[in-house]
């Protein structure tokens, strides 16, 4: 709204209210608050007593000072109101002809109020959001998909790329990003049977108006493409650093896990007991393996003399130094487990952390082989086409002020002229203040 619009409505208001006050006061006075006694035989008693009143009042008006009225006495309550209502009447009578007031504001020349001849224009189109490549996408996905690029479309970015390729195709229509902010609404049309964005754009003129709809509806591809190209192009830098700091931690983790490895205490496999033990295992269990087939050649001829007995003992012999090996492996196992608990449990951290790290760099390694590779222009899911031409250009109705606000400011202005007009008096003599109650100057006399 103008400043020189809310003058209009605030002196208005008031005028309003302080003339609604002065006639209602007089109407009180007149008709309301005197009393009219009809009998004779009291009239002149009273008359008298008015006499005697008046002139006491008279006497004392020039030492006695003026009280601001009451707010909840009658009187205030009642101008009050009626300021209210005219004010209310007032501000909704300038949100019927704001719109001429609008144009005479702005020297335009109209043929209907709130329709101007000449400029600004509007027009529409409906963009249709289609899935690319033969795989089935449901509507409620499509929908989705237009809602959140309904939301990139009204973004500064794309504003931003709408400025500079229209100050590259078509500079006579160039605008800055905030100015084509003001131009452009992109929303998603829920009204519409398919999935679709309806753009509207707000140009000077119907040519400057139907060129925004059919440039915008075309460079929206364009745009989502170089978004996504940048937007690999990102990640790719960011999966490189990646890889360089995992790379870092993975050399780290390696040398920690060789020291590790070389204070020998918690891995068996470079304990010499251990080495040992285990080869005397290995030998028992090949000399076992010969005892058993020769016992088992020997059942095999049907021969059950000395020989097979010397052999069946011999198998038994190896048979319980194999098991009482095994039994000193366990026993070094388990002590090897609780001396070296905490250094076992390091190492094996040490270990897993190798392990996700190179993993890490596996992926890695395939999400950038991934991002060098893959076309950007094949990778979206969804594409914009026109289903039909944008509409004819229409005038754009001046903007009035909303309803509800000249509604609430006329009646607040309104009260506010009425109680000025009710104290008028006071306000005059300069606001005095006084604990004395006083008679209002046309307070109802008393026989």
């Amino acid at each position: 709204m103008e400043w020189w619009q809310i003058v209009l409505i605030l002196l208005g208001s008031a005028v309003v209210g302080i003339g609604g006050g002065i006639l209602l006061s007089r109407l009180i006075n007149h008709f309301v608050r005197k009393r009219y006694i009809w009998k004779r035989e009291v009239m002149p008693v009273v008359e008298k007593q008015k006499r005697e009143v008046a002139s006491m009042v008279k006497e004392q008006s020039s030492k006695k000072l003026i009280n601001m009225v009451p707010l909840f006495s009658r009187k205030s309550i009642t101008i009050l109101v009626i300021g209210l209502a005219m004010g209310a009447l007032l501000g909704m009578g300038y949100w019927a002809i704001s719109p001429a007031l609008a144009e005479m504001g702005t020297s335009v020349q109209s043929s209907n109020i709130g329709q101007p001849e000449d400029g600004p224009y509007e027009s529409t189109v409906d963009v249709r959001i289609m899935s690319r490549g033969t795989a089935y996408t449901s509507v409620k996905d499509l929908q989705r998909w237009g809602e959140y690029y309904a939301a990139k479309m009204s973004s500064l970015p794309f504003l931003e790329f709408l400025s500079q390729k229209v100050a590259e195709q078509a500079p006579q229509y160039t605008h800055s990003p905030e100015e084509l902010a003001q131009m452009m609404r992109i929303r998603y049309d829920y009204k519409s049977d398919n999935p679709a964005l309806e753009i509207t754009a707000i140009g000077a003129s119907a040519q400057e108006a139907l060129f925004f709809t059919n440039f915008t509806s075309e460079v929206i591809d364009e745009y989502l493409l170089l978004e996504e190209h940048n937007l690999r192009s990102e990640e790719y830098q960011n999966k490189l650093e990646q890889k360089e700091s995992i790379r870092v931690t993975l050399l780290q983790a390696q040398k920690e896990l060789a020291s590790l490895k070389l204070q020998n205490g918690y891995d068996l496999q470079l304990n010499s007991d251990y080495v040992t033990l285990n080869a005397k295992i290995q030998a028992l269990e090949a000399e076992l393996a010969t005892r058993a087939r020769d016992v088992a050649t020997f059942i095999a001829d049907g021969y059950t003399g000395r020989d097979y007995l010397d052999a069946l003992k011999a198998m038994g012999r190896t048979s319980s130094a194999v098991s009482k090996a095994k039994s000193e492996m366990s026993t070094l196992e388990a002590q090897a487990t609780l001396d070296h608990l905490e250094e076992s449990l390091a190492y094996s951290k040490a270990q897993t952390k190798v392990e996700n790290l190179n993993k890490q760099l596996d992926d890695l390694d395939a999400r950038l082989t991934f991002l060098a590779m893959e076309d950007v222009s094949g990778s979206a899911m969804i594409s914009f086409h026109n289903i039909e031409e944008p509409s004819e250009p229409i005038p754009v109705p001046v903007e009035r002020v909303r309803g509800r606000n000249a509604l609430m400011m006329g009646a607040v202005f309104g009260m506010g002229g009425a109680w000025i007009l009710l104290n008028r008096k006071w306000l005059a003599n300069g606001m005095p203040s006084s604990t004395e109650a006083l008679p209002e100057e046309d307070e109802e006399d008393k026989a």
